[in-house]
């Protein structure tokens, strides 16, 4: 009797196979183990955990890549071999074919490019349209060594400016008065407790909401944070915004170590990454969107929750403490201390004094 087409532990032979037929024991099991002839199999290479029609999905990933990416002599080009490599092992093959056969992703980029028709240079995008999906080539190319490193934001400047000189400028004026805090204290301890027992919740989107509201960290600085920045010990987790590591209270270290576990964002390229938050560009850390969208959706505005945590913040502690612990410039500090309204101007003399009565 059939069964379905699933891969499983076959409990006859232990092996990962479709489980498409009951064994003398009524125990479904594998067609080897069941006198059957195997129609599930790879064709390549055997394996029958990752079909993928008459192939599994590696080696039908194998294949399509060989033919977008192989030059006039019918091998890899030796410039985009680092591609292949990277493609090809990426976490899930699946999703790399989905890319493959989606037009908008561009993959005759390589394709123009493994036969010559196409510059293997950075000079070689400036004809092209400045998109998501082309700049997703580029920084592929650049990320896997085939390209030398660039700084995206002003290779795009020309293409910006373009866009930008077809409508009327309008300069803003900078803010005059002191930034207003419409969060109330136990409203911003409500969004805490939110993110931090709330599992439906991204993981990333919790971490860096909790930094906002409790370190009043701003959503591009915390996009941008590396993973050095995060220290684990056996009893404590710390982070460091600037230049003093701070403790990070229960449970939110073991939210940090949940994280540094779990792979990053589902990007096409497997790839060592030095980002506390990778993104789904190679090379690159998550966009400040990807995390603002996700805690909007739960009603936590970052810009509310982050002058709520400062306002707090800023009442508490010295000025310098203040600048040191959490990366501000001592204006910065200074104009949220005069919005809590603590005056901290004697804090060094008030320290010194305290330093000197103890000795």
């Amino acid at each position: 009797m059939r069964r379905r087409r699933t891969a499983q532990i076959c409990p006859g032979c232990g092996e990962q196979k479709v489980l498409a037929f009951y064994d003398e024991q009524r125990r479904p099991a594998c067609t080897a183990c069941t006198g059957n002839t195997s129609s599930f199999a790879c064709r390549d290479c055997g394996r029958e955990d990752n079909v993928f029609g008459a192939c599994c999905a590696t080696c039908t990933l194998r294949h399509r890549l060989t033919a977008l990416l192989s030059d006039d002599t019918g091998q890899v080009h030796p410039q985009l071999r680092p591609v292949y490599n990277t493609l090809l092992t990426g976490p899930r093959p699946q999703t790399t074919l989905y890319w493959l056969t989606r037009r908008s992703s561009r993959p005759d980029i390589l394709r123009l490019m493994a036969r010559g028709e196409m510059a293997i240079s950075h000079a070689a995008f400036d004809d092209l349209p400045c998109n998501r999906n082309v700049n997703y080539i580029r920084d592929l190319l650049a990320a896997t060594g085939v390209l030398p490193p660039y700084q995206p934001l002003v290779a795009r400047i020309p293409s910006w400016l373009g866009d930008l000189l077809t409508a009327q400028l309008e300069i803003p004026k900078p803010p005059t008065s002191l930034p207003e805090v419409v969060l109330s204290d136990e409203q911003r301890w409500d969004h805490v407790e939110t993110l931090l027992h709330d599992d439906t919740i991204h993981l990333y989107a919790r971490i860096g909401g909790l930094f906002m509201l409790l370190f009043a960290q701003p959503v591009s600085r915390i996009c941008r944070m590396r993973a050095h920045q995060i220290t684990t010990h056996t009893d404590a987790v710390t982070v460091t915004f600037d230049t003093e590591p701070i403790e990070l209270p229960d449970p939110l270290d073991q939210l940090i170590r949940d994280h540094l576990t779990r792979p990053g964002w589902a990007s096409y390229v497997s790839r060592p990454d030095q980002w506390l938050f990778p993104g789904g560009v190679p090379g690159k850390h998550l966009t400040t969107e990807s995390m603002r969208s996700r805690l909007v959706a739960r009603g936590i505005h970052p810009s509310h929750a982050r002058k709520a945590a400062m306002f707090q913040l800023a009442a508490a502690m010295p000025v310098p403490v203040l600048a040191d612990l959490l990366g501000l410039a001592p204006q910065t500090a200074v104009r949220w201390a005069a919005l809590s309204a603590r005056d901290w101007g004697q804090y060094t003399a008030i320290r010194h004094d305290g330093v000197a009565a103890v000795r």
